[in-house]
């Protein structure tokens, strides 16, 4: 009603503190800490193999909020297994420059829409759920990255998924498909 203010903000952050507490010691979230270190995220009935590294000079401290994160998506797309494996291993390469947790995912499969099939958009989430429970990142500061058809991408995930982003870029791609007005919800 009118008369009730609802929770204050202190209620607020508490009551936020002791969920995120509760849901950081459950199941689920044991399960994605699990697939992260496992280095292959699952989601319905497909896995993505993924590359995390954490790229850090030793001389300059982390920032208290964390470090921030990458996801790098590889080109390629309809080749051979092998080719898109090459171009995994390219992508884990790229980008050097980078200070933060980089993660590189390896596309579930081999076609020519490999980044932007339903399955996509699954996998991407549960890749960013996992990466959250990290205690050492700043998850405000996720940013996706993409070259070639990962470009390509960037183009549809970014906009469908726009509240997980810090911000987006796309190398080589191909602007088409979801309105890029999403993205200013980045």
């Amino acid at each position: 009603s009118a008369d009730d203010p609802g929770l204050s903000r202190a209620q607020t952050e508490a009551l936020t503190d002791t969920l995120w507490d509760d849901y950081h010691q459950s199941d689920q979230a044991n399960r994605l800490r699990a697939m992260l270190d496992a280095n292959a995220i699952t989601h319905a009935d497909d896995t993505m193999p993924i590359h995390v590294e954490l790229r850090w000079d030793t001389d300059t401290p982390k920032p208290d909020a964390g470090v921030p994160v990458y996801i790098s998506m590889h080109g390629g797309g309809a080749f051979s297994p092998g080719e898109n494996d090459e171009q995994w291993a390219i992508q884990q390469e790229r980008y050097s420059a980078v200070q933060g947790l980089y993660i590189c995912p390896r596309s579930a499969r081999d076609t020519w829409d490999h980044w932007h099939e339903g399955h996509m958009f699954g996998l991407i989430d549960t890749l960013v759920r996992a990466v959250r429970l990290r205690g050492d990142i700043d998850a405000d500061r996720i940013y996706l990255l993409g070259y070639c058809s990962g470009g390509n991408g960037v183009y549809q995930l970014g906009p469908i998924l726009a509240d997980r982003w810090a911000a987006v870029s796309a190398t080589k791609g191909i602007p088409e498909g979801p309105p890029l007005a999403n993205l200013r919800n980045c």
